[in-house]
């Protein structure tokens, strides 16, 4: 670990703290000498923004140019929104932030989220082509149902119980492991499949639900993402219509998520095309709200009828007195527009009581559950209805 803060009595805290924790650690008050003492085998650096010669904002540049894997603890004294808006830049740089506190913090704070440093998973990172399919495979493994849904429940707040779920596309390669959604679906786009793709995502997904319904009584609404791509085609309504009708599901159990992104692509063409697949029952939500430029002029042009949180306000909430602000102005703008409310992101309890607690509609998080196949679904609501997930 590296401790890099201007005030020396903090930097000998966090270090004995550290030490205490298990971590290798070098500090320095002295900004200047942050180049000498980084090495590319950190797993932690705990950084002060606001501080002479060299603030933490260069620092991060630093960090970016040098690749570092090294996550990243933010701490500062300033105003929680310049620390807010750091997060921001360190994480649109590909840097891991482990969290954020303001000074003065709570030691026992910092030593919550340096202790949770171990859990963060590799992301994927491919060095070179050679790691990343190519455009015959994504092909083939679209035809093939090689990418197939995972499925991440969302259960309606005020009965507890599961109402829908979320079709996540998975794709692990044979030779390359698991590749990232990100990875392929811009692939799939950049090279007109993403229609392809979309199209085995509902097929597969709402057979699956069909068999829910007939086999284990589970009745639910599917929701599964939609590319900015597939919106400007004027015949998805019918087709996707006459697809669920053949399966023997009512246009009403599908949900289809766009982002902001995807609505403000060609507009008259999408328009048409949203507002047929209303007027057929299927349901529409934005995806990943607040994100975007102008979101509220997407809820009053688009005829949606759900309205997706962004996790990245969720899960800071109980931290980020701006987060909470978003969170329930946007709860409370959906409810005035009529509108269902579906927070994602949600990691813990104490998360999901003050969501429940806004009188938010839907909740979605790995506290609830992760994705999973489809034959999992059953017996995970299961545990679920008998208080096993919810109260271990």
């Amino acid at each position: 670990m590296l401790v890099v803060d201007d005030d020396p009595a903090l930097c000998k805290l966090v270090s004995v703290m550290a030490k205490r924790s298990g971590f290798m650690v070098k500090s320095t008050s002295d900004p200047r000498k942050f180049d000498n003492l980084y090495s590319n085998d950190l797993d932690i650096v705990v950084l002060d923004l606001q501080m002479p010669h060299i603030d933490g904002i260069e620092i991060i540049r630093s960090l970016s140019e040098r690749k570092s894997q090294a996550s990243l603890v933010l701490v500062s004294a300033f105003d929680a929104g310049v620390l807010r808006s750091a997060r921001e830049l360190a994480e649109s740089s590909s840097i891991h932030v482990r969290g954020s506190l303001e000074k003065p913090f709570n030691i026992r704070a910092l030593e919550t989220i340096i202790s949770g440093s171990a859990k963060r998973k590799k992301l994927f990172t491919p060095k070179g082509t050679d790691e990343l399919p190519s455009v015959d495979e994504l092909a083939t493994a679209i035809e093939g149902g090689a990418i197939h849904p995972y499925y991440q429940p969302r259960i309606d707040m005020k009965t507890n119980e599961l109402v829908s779920v979320e079709a996540l596309a998975r794709w692990n390669h044979p030779t390359k492991g698991f590749i990232p959604p990100f990875i392929f679906v811009e692939m799939a786009e950049a090279n007109g499949m993403v229609n392809e793709l979309t199209e085995v995502m509902i097929i597969s997904s709402m057979r699956q639900c069909a068999k829910w319904k007939s086999k284990n009584d589970i009745d639910l609404k599917m929701s599964v993402n939609f590319s900015y791509q597939s919106m400007t085609d004027i015949s998805i309504p019918d087709r996707i219509t006459d697809r669920l009708l053949s399966i023997g599901l009512d246009p009403s159990n599908l949900i289809i998520e766009l982002t902001e992104s995807a609505v403000m692509s060609d507009t008259s063409a999408t328009l048409d095309t949203l507002n047929r697949l209303r007027l057929k029952g299927i349901g529409l939500s934005i995806d990943d709200f607040g994100t975007g430029f102008s979101s509220v002029q997407q809820l009053y042009r688009v005829p949606f009828n759900e309205l997706k949180i962004d996790q990245s306000f969720v899960r800071r909430m109980l931290v980020d007195k701006g987060a909470m602000a978003i969170v329930e102005s946007t709860i409370d703008l959906a409810r005035r527009m009529g509108m269902s409310v579906v927070a994602e992101g949600i990691e813990t309890k104490e998360i999901y009581d003050a969501i429940k607690d806004l009188g938010c509609d839907m909740a979605q998080g790995y506290f609830i559950g992760k994705p999973m196949p489809g034959k999992d679904l059953p017996a995970w609501n299961d545990a679920w209805q008998q208080g096993e997930i919810f109260n271990s």
